[in-house]
């Protein structure tokens, strides 16, 4: 891509004024941990809550949209728009008390809500476990995308690109603290939302899409649109929709979506004023992160459907092809194509033993095509991918030639990226080079900005793990203040290089989101319950996370490449989620409860409500404690479900609006007011 002038100032003027805002909060940042980790306790809502999009809304997110719609369509979203469930119970239930906690960490909950030596453990444990392996992964994948932006816009090798994104963002998050990161948010969520509306807008009128109407009205496109899965299509709607529903959102522990919050979301309602903006941010943040943002990259995804299609069609339409494409598979020749087509006929046999005869029509298709067209650019192109997939990683899944046809279109768009690093999420990064000079640098600077506000904020968080729960619980009890926060500088430029040297190994976004997704299965009823059932124990979040652990080692890479054993995606959550909760309940029905003084504690601090702590509630009273009232549980989670309704309706609502469908449209927003008019209604009762 050739920049303009205008497009480079414009990307310059973010990285400088992002440094600016680092600068001028380090002063405040530097006085005490407590400063530099939840900036003085004293954040409005409005700011947490922006934040907290900004930091959701990073440079991969768009790319996993992408991924995600040209694979299974708009409504495959489910997979993630399911979170909103226990983001809406995180408002109406978790928020407050975590306010109440007083904590500067998450992590230090657990020797607030357990006792005994595995408390600490537990502690110490989980702050290596998710402040560097679970937190390096995040930010590995927007690392990735931040490479396959720099790939495909600008031609630049993965190692520049995170040299130049990871040099800032490590600057004002190391001089800020989270006051540095929380403006800088702010600042870069304005570009990111601005440069996705505007790049939809000219993406959706390209030539070769003709605008929204006729967008929607291609027969490729309309088969992915519906937001709801085929009813009538029983293995879509298990694994796109009833899984998601019924099970992901409370089972699965996930970063920016635990349930009964955690990590950053907790960070963010720790640092608020009070119990109010704690509740204000997160519902600002479900409002927008789940009904507004996502259908400006929904509809860059569709219209790539169209200049990059998943399946071949040799001469079928004119697409832009990188200049040197063409001599990267000159030297593709009648081997190569043989190679292929031996390779289409063992497919077409394994699906014809299977019983699979749709797949098996497939392969015949696609060996047709091979012998008619073996000199297109496209046949070259899948000949070439098929052979260098075998050669680099014969266990990679672009082995199945139906999977590597998916996209050959991205490669001959992309000829000279890293084989490993092409994937359905390419497209989006790609759909850009189409942005005209000028609004291209916009576009540049929102991505950025998006790269950086969510590293800058897992950076923020998981040094704060590092800090708090490990060198100052451990390592160093009497470190002083700027000792602290020393170290905190020094483990945000370690985990940086780690997950930059990390991306360089990834593939593609949803691959990260499913190993997550694996490893987390089976713990998140356990961190809904912690809080209101005093059986719960540190032994019972240790056989949580160690089974929830080895089963997701099992099941990803023991079993498939140790005894070629594959088992679906809906199957492993639905065997992670069983055995783990199975597992962490026996132990601690088998095991006893923390002591009573830290239960006593506990309860006398938080006041959870709900029968869970009738006993401690029992004690308390026959010593004459009398406590404030906790509030309804049950209220809670009505607000929380009527919360839902008003966001899924208005999520619905701008679809409908976007497909044109009147009627509908204004039926879902007139269902989102009325639920939004009976919540501020009862706000008082929250």
């Amino acid at each position: 891509m050739q920049l303009s002038t205008l497009d480079w100032l414009l990307v310059a003027a973010m990285l400088l004024i992002s440094l600016v805002i680092g600068i001028w909060s380090s002063r405040s940042a530097g006085q005490s941990s407590e400063e530099f980790f939840l900036s003085g306790r004293n954040m409005p809502w409005w700011l947490l809550g922006i934040s907290m999009v900004a930091t959701t809304f990073s440079a991969d997110t768009p790319n996993l949209v992408t991924d995600i719609v040209r694979n299974n369509g708009v409504a495959g979203n489910w997979a993630w728009w399911a979170f909103l469930l226990t983001g809406m119970l995180t408002v109406f239930v978790y928020a407050k008390l975590w306010r109440r906690s007083e904590v500067v960490t998450d992590l230090e909950f657990y020797e607030l809500r357990y006792s005994g030596k595995e408390a600490a453990f537990l502690r110490g444990f989980r702050a290596i476990y998710l402040g560097i392996f679970f937190n390096i992964m995040i930010m590995a994948t927007v690392c990735l995308a931040a490479i396959k932006i720099g790939s495909t816009l600008l031609g630049l090798d993965g190692w520049v690109t995170l040299s130049l994104v990871a040099a800032v963002t490590m600057a004002y998050s190391s001089l800020g603290g989270l006051k540095g990161v929380l403006f800088t948010d702010f600042f870069q969520f304005g570009i990111a939302m601005v440069g996705s509306i505007w790049a939809t807008i000219v993406v959706v009128n390209l030539p070769g899409i003709h605008g929204l109407e006729a967008l929607l009205s291609y027969p490729d496109i309309q088969n992915k649109l519906s937001i709801l899965p085929d009813f009538n299509d029983w293995d879509a709607l298990v694994a796109l929709f009833i899984m998601p529903i019924a099970v992901q959102w409370w089972s699965v522990w996930y970063p920016g979506a635990e349930p009964g919050g955690g990590g950053y979301v907790a960070q963010r309602m720790l640092s608020a004023k009070d119990e109010k903006n704690a509740i204000g941010a997160t519902l600002l943040f479900n409002a927008t992160h789940y009904a507004l943002r996502p259908w400006p990259w929904i509809l860059i995804a569709l219209s790539s459907l169209l200049i990059y299609p998943m399946i071949v069609q040799p001469g079928a339409r004119t697409i832009a092809l990188h200049e040197d494409a063409t001599a990267l598979l000159a030297n593709v020749g009648s081997e190569q194509e043989m190679a292929l087509s031996e390779t289409v006929a063992l497919y077409r046999e394994k699906a014809v033993t299977a019983g699979n005869t749709e797949r098996a029509a497939e392969y015949d298709r696609l060996g047709a095509l091979i012998t008619k067209h073996p000199e297109s650019m496209e046949i070259k192109s899948l000949a070439y991918l098929q052979t260098q997939f075998k050669e680099k990683d014969p266990q990679h899944t672009f082995r199945d030639p139906l999977a590597t046809e998916a996209i050959v279109y991205l490669h001959l768009a992309n000829p000279n990226i890293e084989i490993n690093k092409l994937g359905q999420d390419l497209a989006y990064p790609t759909m850009l080079r189409f942005l005209p000079q000028g609004l291209l640098g916009l576009i540049l600077a929102s991505l950025i900005a998006a790269v950086m506000s969510t590293i800058s904020t897992h950076l923020n968080w998981g040094s704060s793990y590092i800090v708090n729960d490990f060198y100052l619980r451990f390592l160093k009890p009497k470190a002083g203040q700027k000792e602290l926060v020393n170290v905190g500088r020094i483990s945000t430029v370690g985990l940086m290089v780690f997950a930059a040297l990390l991306a360089l190994l990834l593939s593609n976004a949803l691959q990260a989101f499913n190993i997550l997704l694996q490893i987390g299965a089976g713990t998140g009823l356990l961190f809904i319950l912690r809080w209101f059932w005093y059986r719960i124990n540190a032994w019972s979040e240790i056989t949580a996370m160690a089974v929830s652990f080895v089963i997701a080692l099992v099941l990803q890479l023991v079993l498939p490449n140790y005894f070629d054993i594959h088992i679906s995606s809906t199957n492993q959550l639905l065997i992670g989620v069983g055995i783990t909760t199975v597992a962490w309940i026996s132990v601690t029905l088998l095991t006893q409860p923390s002591s009573d003084d830290v239960l006593d504690k506990f309860y006398k601090l938080i006041r959870p409500a709900g029968p869970g702590w009738k006993p401690v509630k029992a004690r308390l009273s026959a010593e004459g404690y009398q406590s404030a009232a906790p509030g309804s549980l049950s209220m809670g989670v009505l607000a929380a479900a009527i919360g839902c309704v008003a966001i899924y309706a208005a999520l619905f609502s701008a679809g409908y609006v976007i497909y044109g469908e009147g009627l509908r449209a204004l039926g879902m927003g007139i269902v989102s007011l009325l639920a939004i008019a009976w919540i501020m209604y009862n706000w008082k009762k929250f």
